[in-house]
């Protein structure tokens, strides 16, 4: 723990609208040694359920040490082998000063807001429709 506070990690799941199919997660309070089987397991589960993309919205993280770090990198990784974009979502300060120190700060696609979300994810779903149009011609 830092500075005397309590670990605490809070996971909100959120409903992803249209055909999407995108899961998205937020999770707010601090991802160490504590809470980071949790973090993992909540990204496991959604990685299994094999949506075409999964967001993790990380704006309310306050803290992350080198534990959430590393579920991070094995959620790419699960997420690389079974073809789902793996997109971050406001990543906080926190968030973005962990990944630095390890040099890992270019190896997450990040977006800032909802709108260029919804369209990162119109494009993906359109790259898949035009290839599944060509694999059926």
């Amino acid at each position: 723990m830092n500075r005397g506070e309590p670990s605490r990690l809070t996971c909100a799941l959120h409903e992803w609208t249209g055909p999407d199919d995108v899961a998205w997660v937020g999770f707010t309070g601090r991802v160490e040694m504590d809470t980071a089987p949790a973090f993992r397991r909540q990204l496991e589960k959604l990685v299994q359920s094999q949506p075409r993309g999964l967001v993790v919205e990380l704006t309310g993280v306050t803290y992350m040490d080198s534990a959430g770090v590393a579920v991070l990198v094995e959620c790419l990784r699960w997420c690389r082998e079974r073809g789902v974009d793996l997109v971050l979502l406001k990543p906080s300060k926190a968030v973005h000063e962990s990944m630095e120190i390890v040099n890992l700060a270019d190896a997450f696609e990040e977006v800032e807001d909802a709108p260029a979300l919804q369209e990162r994810f119109a494009q993906v779903n359109k790259r898949a429709q035009r290839r599944s149009h060509v694999q059926g011609a």
